[in-house]
């Protein structure tokens, strides 16, 4: 394991670190494993320090870089909103105008807010037929019909 993946591990649990907390010298833990290191520590009447290396932890403070009523912002690239963080999965996932979609036409990503723009140069959007018969058929299949009728009125 390199050192990157190292960031993502929690020093307690060794897995991948879930819902990670950073204590001010620089150990990233799961939040539920650092809370029951410290609640061991209580039961046994000893003073809370980190588990990495013994130093002195302000609980409050550990606290306080995984508060659900803390601010944060949301993790999509180029959205601006600020929320309290019990609110960024669902923003981030369900809400966010920036989160990525897959195009159900052509399965290429976008963002949701510019998925329309897409739909409106997408080859395999449904269009319906010049011919007025109602049939609905793949822009890129248009472009083609026309080719090709182009190339056959010119033989």
């Amino acid at each position: 394991m390199n050192a990157a993946e190292d960031d993502f591990q929690c020093l307690i649990c060794h897995l991948p670190l879930k819902e990670p907390v950073l204590t001010r010298c620089g150990h990233r833990f799961c939040k539920e494993c650092l809370e029951e290191h410290f609640r061991r520590q209580e039961a046994q009447h000893q003073p809370i320090t980190c588990p990495a290396d013994r130093e002195g932890l302000d609980r409050e403070r550990v606290h306080l870089a995984s508060c659900l009523l803390k601010l944060v912002h949301c993790t999509n690239e180029n959205c601006p909103v600020t929320m309290q963080r019990r609110h960024l999965e669902e923003h981030v996932t369900i809400n966010c105008t920036w989160r990525i979609l897959e195009c159900d036409n052509c399965s290429e990503p976008h963002p949701v807010c510019n998925m329309q723009d897409h739909f409106g140069q997408c080859s395999k959007f449904p269009v319906t037929c010049s011919n007025s018969c109602g049939a609905s058929i793949r822009r890129e299949m248009v472009r083609l019909l026309v080719l090709s009728f182009g190339l056959a009125y010119l033989h």
